[in-house]
């Protein structure tokens, strides 16, 4: 009678069974919802990308690499923010790019394309599967060649090497907010690179240019009255005006630097982006590679760093 209750007990009701259908196994159903979110991004970004490269090819000739190839057919700042051909940075940025621009448009446009694509893929490479369809979302902006790769680089490597940031700073000019990373962090040392540098740039290209550099000065104190408008001909998202989101971008970029949130960063400098254009949200590729690089809390406490008051020795 004992052998028999004990093969009995053995037997599992029919009510205690789990059935995999009806109760899944909560980690295989996150893994597959999110399968299935990466699945619908590679289409989106693909059906995305493919749109913009058909419409893109055909505009190629108001494309923001363009005005760079052209900058030098015509006088610096004399067309508007939005017009075809308008060139908007300093003239250092033109004088670097000059021995480029003699080179077949088409040549100039792949090579130049090359240079924001290769940049792209090694801020998103950190993403590993994901990588792919952020940087088929990111092809419109490789396709127009603005410099918005070129700046997210800048927020990676700038904090080891400084001088990085003179290029926003010669170019858009205001997504140089990332030098207040340095000085809410008081490196004083690192700070005064980052100036030097743009400095000596700047003495460097006012010797063989010096009209330009007044003509520029004159063009950004009068740039608030022109229309804001992408030089693609793209329309700018609708955003505060440049005095107020400045501020904001500013506090941000001092908060993330008092509390060693990296990551931050190139939040603040999309928000300091003087056309608030959309493609600006490609700075946002920086933050693999940023957050990949933040030093953990115990490692911080072994370098004496205490929430931004001590630069990281990492």
């Amino acid at each position: 009678m004992s052998s028999e209750l004990r093969v009995l007990a053995k037997v599992e009701p029919s009510w205690l069974r789990c059935d995999d259908r009806l109760h899944p196994d909560p980690l295989v159903a996150r893994l597959g919802s999110r399968s299935a979110a990466l699945e619908g991004l590679w289409v989106l970004s693909s059906i995305f990308a493919g749109w913009f490269a058909a419409v893109g090819i055909d505009r190629w000739n108001t494309a923001d690499a363009h005005a760079y190839w052209a900058m030098w057919l015509h006088p610096f700042y004399s067309l508007p923010p939005g017009a075809h051909d308008a060139y908007l940075y300093s003239p250092a940025f033109a004088q670097v790019l000059w021995p480029f621009t003699h080179l077949p448009w088409p040549v100039f446009s792949g090579l130049w394309m090359a240079i924001l694509a290769a940049a792209t893929v090694w801020l998103i490479a950190p993403l590993r599967h994901w990588a792919v369809p952020v940087f088929l979302a990111c092809v419109p902006a490789i396709i127009t060649g603005n410099v918005y790769p070129l700046f997210a680089v800048v927020a990676v490597k700038g904090m080891r090497y400084p001088a990085a940031w003179a290029f926003p700073l010669l170019t858009k000019v205001a997504p140089g907010v990332g030098l207040v990373w340095f000085a809410a962090r008081r490196e004083w040392r690192r700070l005064g690179v980052a100036l030097a540098a743009t400095t000596g740039i700047v003495v460097a290209s006012v010797i063989f240019a010096p009209g330009e550099w007044s003509n520029w000065v004159s063009f950004l104190a009068h740039q608030h009255r022109v229309a804001r408008a992408s030089a693609n001909g793209i329309s700018s998202l609708p955003a505060p005006s440049l005095l107020v989101r400045l501020p904001v971008a500013v506090a941000v970029v001092a908060f993330a630097a008092r509390t060693n949130r990296r990551w931050l960063l190139p939040i603040g400098m999309v928000l300091a982006d003087p056309m608030s254009a959309w493609f600006a949200f490609l700075l946002l590729t920086a933050i693999p590679r940023l957050r990949r690089a933040e030093p953990s809390v115990s490692s911080s406490i072994a370098d004496g760093c205490i929430e931004g008051f001590e630069p990281c020795l990492t």
